[in-house]
C-alpha cells in the first residue's frame, strides 16, 4: 500500500462499502461508488494498518456499513 510506505503522511482514508448491497448480509470492504467490489475487505485492512503508526478515517459511504463495520474490531 503505497501510503503506509509515504513518511509524511500521517492519517489514511478508506471509503468503506458493503459486498453485495444493503440486504444486511454483505461485507465491509474498501471501495469508492460507483465500484460495489474490491480486492481488500475492511477487516483486512485494518488488520494491515494496526502495525503502522498512522491515523485512520473511515468514509461511510451507506449506514448500513456502519453498523456492519462497528462489530469487526
Amino acid at each position: 500500500m503505497e501510503s503506509l510506505a509515504g513518511g509524511d503522511v500521517h492519517m489514511v482514508e478508506a471509503d468503506v462499502l458493503l459486498r453485495g448491497g444493503e440486504g444486511g448480509k454483505g461485507e465491509p470492504i474498501l471501495a469508492h461508488p460507483p465500484d460495489t467490489d474490491s480486492d481488500i475487505t475492511l477487516q483486512e485492512w485494518l488488520a494491515l494498518m494496526v502495525d503502522t503508526n498512522k491515523g485512520i478515517k473511515l468514509d461511510f459511504k451507506r449506514s448500513l456499513a456502519v453498523a456492519l463495520s462497528v462489530m469487526i474490531w
